[in-house]
């Protein structure tokens, strides 16, 4: 373990993650103030990894492209909502690709995700 620090009564990051199942209009990042960042289906570019299927939820409907054996799993984080999905990597040449529909832009912006690692090697962290 390196550099751990506990803190009482501060926030040192801006958003407290809570598991959910994301949907266009939540991203389940409550800020310290108790309200949400708002996300939109306007403003939702690309949406996977929600559903039994692995599709794009966004409004845009890209096409994802699968290669290897990528599959959607209920593996999800503790105290999750029961619908809540996953994509399973299995570590040999999985991948999926799509084409937003447009770039971020220069403008604030967010990536979500989380990752559960069954096992992680030397220089791949």
């Amino acid at each position: 373990m390196h550099d751990f620090r506990i803190t009482r009564g501060l926030a040192r990051y801006p958003y407290i993650a809570t598991p959910v199942t994301l949907t266009q209009t939540n991203s389940g990042m409550e800020q310290p103030d108790g309200t949400f960042p708002t996300a939109t289906a306007g403003n939702t570019l690309f949406l996977t990894g929600h559903t039994t299927t692995i599709v794009d939820g966004s409004q845009h409907n890209t096409t994802i492209t699968k290669s290897g054996t990528v599959n959607v799993s209920t593996y999800v984080p503790a105290g999750a909502p029961a619908n809540m999905r996953s994509l399973y990597f299995d570590g040999s040449s999985d991948t999926l690709s799509a084409t937003l529909p447009q770039t971020p832009g220069t403008a604030d912006w967010t990536i979500e995700y989380w990752v559960y690692h069954n096992v992680t090697e030397a220089g791949n962290e």
